[in-house]
């Protein structure tokens, strides 16, 4: 408990504030439990200071709660790549995983029984970071994982950058020069014959380079152009 506890501290998982009225707080435990090793042997005693998720109010304490996690058919086809290409895997299991997870809204939490502040024991804990029980802890916890992604969309030559981190997406373009020659572009504004353009409401494509371009190759260019190509009040039919 007193491991799991200065963890907690460390970690600076909460801050001691004074109760008010409209502070909704939501009460903790302390659950105890035994973790073996695949020979049945134990292997540590597990202690986890918990919050009562079911004192949590939708839309008062936690708003979000769903958090993706890998199927099972994603776990097979990745084993399935591995073996097929004789790759190494490794396994690594996170301490106290939950507990980085950022909180987006105000939590309360009484403090934990056995290590109340003596200066202050009306004090109650204003949480800063996520805690096991809360029914938002998974889905801080694997936005707190996956903050930083980068995703490249190859075509042939042509590679697109986005990101979650503007200076992780620059890393990667100075880690790709170093391994290969390559040009930067900047923002996108032209990609396989579609134009884009951010705007406020989010993004608008185009093809019009493309049209003209397809004009000129067809020698149509100076065609007068129609609102509608066709009659409007023309009816198809199967015959």
């Amino acid at each position: 408990m007193r491991e799991e506890f200065e963890a907690l501290q460390k970690n600076r998982t909460w801050e001691l504030v004074p109760p008010s009225r409209d502070q909704k707080v939501v009460g903790n435990k302390w659950v105890y439990k035994v973790k073996y090793n695949p020979d049945s042997i134990v292997a540590r005693y597990k202690v986890r200071l918990v919050a009562k998720g079911f004192h949590q109010t939708a839309g008062i304490n936690f708003n979000e709660t769903f958090s993706l996690v890998a199927k099972s058919p994603t776990i097979i086809i990745v084993l399935n790549l591995a073996v097929m290409n004789n790759w190494d895997i490794k396994q690594v299991d996170m301490n106290n995983a939950f507990l980085h997870g950022e909180l987006c809204e105000e939590v309360f939490i009484s403090q934990p029984k056995g290590f109340e502040d003596k200066r202050k024991p009306q004090y109650i804990c204003k949480l800063k970071k996520a805690l096991y029980g809360l029914k938002q802890t998974p889905r801080a916890w694997y936005n707190k994982l996956n903050g930083d992604t980068v995703l490249l969309l190859v075509y042939v030559d042509d590679i697109l950058l986005t990101r979650s981190n503007s200076r992780i997406i620059d890393d990667v373009i100075q880690k790709l020069n170093k391994s290969f020659s390559l040009k930067d572009l900047g923002s996108l504004k032209y990609f396989l014959g579609i134009e884009v353009e951010r705007i406020a409401e989010g993004m608008h494509l185009s093809q019009g380079k493309y049209i003209t371009d397809l004009l000129k190759r067809t020698g149509m260019e100076n065609y007068k152009s129609l609102p509608t190509p066709m009659s409007t009040s023309t009816k198809l039919r199967k015959e």
